[in-house]
């Protein structure tokens, strides 16, 4: 990683986050979080890990999971999760959700929290998620969009396995925490994709480090988190054009036909979690 985007980032997190006076909403352990995950701004998983250990705490939550993904992606799985000690809590890292489904796409089209104090008698989230849900024991669910500066990058969703009455007294909270430190860190980690991220999914992809170029590498990856075009595009500053000429190099390159089947190669990859339904709808396209 170029160590002088690094420090700038750093800086320019650290004025926007740390050296402003304290504003409505704000708090000493959300600049001690804020803090913390400045010195993670080259490593997302770490910076997930972080923040939700931290909310989970701060909420005194049952589970809190997230991850990267936007709503043009495929599907979405939750990348990290922190859960209450003193209780069996099911995890939610096992499960691929497809994007496309009612209610993933209510959260990732929302630019503010959704709020379910009871998930049985919310209309919003579909069949499909609300009977995951059931089976992973939720009853209230908080749900939220990472926001970067083309819309949504990512999901963090807060459950309760049992009815909590005072679910909306948290949500401000919540709020506040995700749309002013965890946006603008993680929105910062993809602007700086390292080597050793690129190298990871080389090796998992099997092919040789020259076949694609380094541009064309780190397009690979922001496809790979399920960013469009434009998202790519404004991720690394380049013109769209670029970025879908770049696309077809890498599709030509690694003998796959379309951006979809790209995703289900990266899928079965390890790179995108991906439902084995999922891989095969994309296999046969």
């Amino acid at each position: 990683m170029d160590s002088n985007a690094l420090i700038t980032a750093q800086r320019a997190l650290r004025q926007r986050l740390l050296d402003a006076p304290l504003s409505d909403g704000d708090s000493r352990g959300q600049r001690d979080l804020a803090a913390h995950l400045l010195l993670y701004l080259d490593d997302p998983q770490a910076c997930w890990r972080m923040a939700l250990g931290w909310l989970q705490q701060e909420l005194d939550v049952d589970r809190v999971d997230g991850g990267f993904c936007a709503p043009t992606a495929s599907a979405y799985q939750a990348c990290a999760e922190a859960t209450r000690r003193d209780r069996e809590v099911p995890t939610m890292l096992d499960v691929a959700f497809d994007v496309h489904w009612t209610g993933i796409q209510s959260v990732l089209q929302s630019r503010s929290l959704v709020v379910m104090p009871s998930i049985q008698q919310d209309h919003s989230l579909g069949e499909d998620v609300l009977q995951i849900l059931q089976n992973k024991g939720t009853c209230s669910k908080m749900a939220m969009p990472v926001l970067g500066a083309g819309g949504a990058i990512g999901i963090v969703c807060a459950d309760w396995l049992d009815d909590r009455p005072d679910v909306s007294a948290r949500a401000e909270r919540f709020e506040h925490v995700v749309r002013q430190v965890l946006s603008p860190v993680l929105t910062a980690t993809l602007e700086l994709l390292d080597d050793r991220s690129l190298t990871a999914l080389q090796r998992r992809l099997g092919v040789p480090e020259d076949l694609l170029t380094p541009a064309e590498w780190r397009v690979a990856h922001l496809v790979a988190m399920g960013l469009s075009y434009k998202e790519i595009a404004r991720q690394l500053g380049r013109s769209f054009s670029t970025v879908d000429h770049q696309l077809r190099s890498i599709r030509s390159k690694l003998d796959v036909p379309s951006t979809a089947k790209l995703m289900g190669l990266l899928a079965m990859s390890g790179q995108l979690p991906m439902s084995a339904s999922q891989a095969g709808r994309h296999q046969a396209m």
